[in-house]
Order: C-alpha cells, then sequence, then structure tokens
C-alpha cells in the first residue's frame, strides 16, 4: 500500500471511528474548515518551505507533526486542561503536575487526584497526542483500525511511567490528531462523566454521555 493510499485509509478510519462523535463542534469557522480539510485530506494552502528547510504540501500535515511549533505543546496543555476541569466540575480535587511520584528519573504525569478513584487508590493521568497524519510510527496501525495508533501511544506510555508509585493507579490519555482515542481513554472519560452527572444531576445514565460530548469542549482543539 502506497504511503498516500495508508494516509487516506486512516483518515477515513479515523472519521467514522464510534468515539469520533464524542467531540463537539465549537469552533471558530476558520478552525473548522481547518479540521475538516485535515480529515478528508484536501488541500489547505499553496506548497512552500518550513523554516526548518522541508517541504511543506498543500494539504498542510507538517504541521501536525513538526516538533517545535507552539501548537504542539497547547494541543497537550488543552486536553490535561480538560481533565483537569473535569474533575473540578465532579468535585474531585487534583494537583497538576505533581512531583515525587516516580522516584527514579522525576518524571511527572500531567496530574493527580488527591483522593481515591478506582480500587482505593488516586489517579494520575498523562496526556498524549498521536500524530498519525503522517508520523511513520504510527500510520500503519491506524490505516489498520480507527484507535490503533492511540492504543500504541498509551502502551508506551504505560511503559514510561513503569516506575510510578504503586499508591496511585496510572492512566495515560492517549488522542490521535484526527479524534480516535484508545478504549481505555473512552472508559476514563466515560466514567468521570458519570461522577460529574452524580455529583450534579443525580442520574449518571441520563447524563453521562452528555458530559463525556461536552468533555473539553473543543475549545482550542482540531
Amino acid at each position: 500500500m502506497s504511503p498516500r493510499s495508508t494516509s487516506t485509509t486512516q483518515r477515513r478510519l479515523a472519521s467514522g471511528a464510534a468515539d469520533h462523535c464524542l467531540w463537539p463542534i465549537r469552533l471558530e469557522d476558520e478552525a473548522v474548515r481547518i479540521a475538516v480539510a485535515l480529515r478528508l485530506g484536501s488541500e489547505l494552502g499553496s506548497p512552500h518551505t518550513c523554516r526548518c528547510g522541508s517541504l511543506v504540501d498543500a494539504t498542510g500535515t507538517r504541521g501536525l507533526v513538526y516538533k517545535q511549533p507552539p501548537s504542539r505543546v497547547v494541543r497537550h496543555h488543552a486536553l490535561s486542561d480538560c481533565i483537569s476541569r473535569a474533575f473540578g466540575a465532579a468535585g474531585i480535587p487534583v494537583r497538576k503536575e505533581p512531583a515525587g511520584l516516580v522516584q527514579k528519573d522525576g518524571k511527572r504525569p500531567d496530574g493527580c487526584t488527591l483522593v481515591p478513584w478506582r480500587g482505593g487508590r488516586p489517579v494520575a493521568w498523562d496526556v498524549t497526542v498521536c500524530t498519525v497524519v503522517a508520523a511513520a510510527s504510527y500510520v500503519t496501525a491506524a490505516s489498520q483500525s480507527a484507535g490503533a495508533a492511540a492504543e500504541q501511544a498509551a502502551a508506551r506510555k504505560s511503559l514510561k511511567y513503569a516506575a510510578l508509585s504503586t499508591d496511585y493507579e496510572l492512566q495515560p490519555v492517549a488522542v490521535e490528531a484526527h479524534g480516535p482515542m484508545d478504549e481505555a481513554t473512552i472508559s476514563f472519560v466515560s466514567q468521570l462523566g458519570r461522577q460529574w452527572a452524580e455529583a450534579y444531576v443525580g442520574d449518571s445514565q441520563a447524563h453521562s454521555r452528555k458530559y463525556t460530548t461536552q468533555w473539553g469542549g473543543g475549545e482550542g482543539i482540531t
């Protein structure tokens, strides 16, 4: 399979994934135009040379894998902040970038709860955004099934925090650039929605999906 057909396949699978619908359209018109064009593989602009010297084609996918642009950091922090705010809405206190959870190398997850979450342990989460559009390490998996690249990224994140204190449960939050998430992330977000519903609405069954759909509000995420 050629690189172009592989990329086309992974875009089609991502757009049709069930969890893809969890992200609401609450974006500015220009952001919606870019998001739709990326999913369809349409042209976004004219080919040009990036400041790093690489050629940027008309589809604009270079921006999703380039390691230097501010958008790469913005996406990561936006997702982590969504989770932090979601816990707050559910009445669960959290701490961002806690120190001391990994004793060997000082790695810090994006945040952790200050009270037990599941199994009597607090949860520590860490976000990763999979740029499957052109990243060779993810393209093959993503072209076979939606969310496959997210599953790989979540497994890598688990290995990264293998030395995490046993007092905490690790929750990787893996999201592909086109929207699909790994199964554990979907379950985690759904459970967080139920917690919010029980705390503020009193009916977790009727409102958990509504909350999950609103998770993150779609602000700043394309």
